[in-house]
């Protein structure tokens, strides 16, 4: 067994993949990042912070699979309980509902049961069918790589059960999209900075979830700090070709864009991400 939540025992185990992130400076393309980059990860353990192996997540699999008994024959939960954690509880959407930390889906008929996962630096696909015993793990070591992972759980399936080859040409238009959103992305950030426009926004900004955010102007660079991780900030346009935000160019959060404003009392405010991944940081004075 080699599934632990101790980053330190990782590293002196000395056994473990190397991240990638995409890259601004390679144009999209993935490139190898400091695995200290996940220690970002432990405040917020246990979500993000399993360090495991292809063989403990197949025991994992088999134990799902089995209704709660283990490879070697030992039962580690009741088949009425692990049923419980399979049953829908919240609707996602039309077809889909969330249980107690699994998705539950339809797969022609079977009831389909999986969960991704993703980090600063690696993604994983975790899909199960109890009906006909059949499960997959799909692991890579590159950030925001579900298109992949989850196009060779359906193109297994797809072999499996005999079924019309469709995972090819899915997958092929996800990359295509993927490609054109990253171009659009590239066209966007501009390659120099107005030191007399960024100057007035340097200094620290605090998010009470996340901690501070320290953005710096130095030798004509831009950068945004945090514990753990320091990008570079290039200047994003609109349609206009107005500057919209700044977009951070180095891992672990390539293309986040930080966006510049004021709230309802005037004190400037800086938003990172958007929607549910939006977060607001207030200037510290």
């Amino acid at each position: 067994i080699n599934t632990t939540l101790s980053f330190d025992e990782v590293i002196a185990r000395g056994q473990y993949a190397q991240p990638h992130s995409p890259s601004y400076d390679a144009d999209g393309a993935y490139a190898p990042i400091s695995l200290d980059i996940e220690r970002g990860l432990v405040p917020i353990a246990p979500a993000g912070s399993h360090w495991s192996t292809a063989d403990d997540m197949a025991r994992y699999l088999i134990t799902e699979l089995q209704a709660g008994v283990a490879p070697d024959g030992t039962r580690v939960v009741s088949a009425e309980n692990l049923n419980v954690t399979w049953t829908p509880q919240v609707p996602v959407d039309a077809t889909t509902s969330y249980g107690l930390g699994w998705f539950i889906n339809d797969f022609y008929g079977q009831t389909l049961i999986e969960h991704g996962g993703n980090t600063l630096g690696f993604t994983s696909d975790f899909a199960f069918l109890p009906q006909s015993e059949t499960g997959i793990l799909v692991l890579t070591n590159g950030r925001a790589t579900n298109a992949f992972n989850s196009s060779v759980r359906s193109r297994l399936f797809e072999l499996i059960f005999g079924l019309e080859a469709r995972t090819e040409t899915q997958f092929t238009f996800a990359m295509d999209e993927n490609d054109r959103f990253t171009a659009e992305s590239l066209a966007r950030a501009q390659t120099a900075i107005d030191e007399t426009l960024v100057a007035p926004l340097v200094g620290a900004y605090r998010n009470e979830g996340l901690g501070t955010l320290t953005l710096t102007l130095s030798d004509g660079v831009f950068t945004a700090s945090a514990p753990g991780f320091t990008t570079r900030l290039l200047p994003e346009t609109d349609d206009t070709g107005e500057i919209s935000g700044y977009v951070m160019i180095d891992a672990p959060a390539t293309g986040t864009v930080i966006v510049f404003g004021e709230d309802e009392a005037g004190k400037p405010i800086i938003s990172v991400g958007e929607g549910a991944l939006g977060y607001v940081f207030t200037e510290i004075e």
